[in-house]
């Protein structure tokens, strides 16, 4: 099965590729913004 990466981010490339899948990368041309103040949800 192949899927599509919608990042241009190299670390999410390497990852992919270091677990052997199939993929095509298709990154958008929106700028990615992070708010340092907002805490990650878990």
């Amino acid at each position: 099965m192949s899927f599509v990466l919608a990042s241009s981010s190299p670390r999410r490339r390497e990852l992919l590729e270091r677990a052997g899948l199939v993929f095509e990368v298709v990154a958008s041309p929106a700028e990615e913004i992070h708010d340092a103040s907002m805490k990650p949800h878990v």
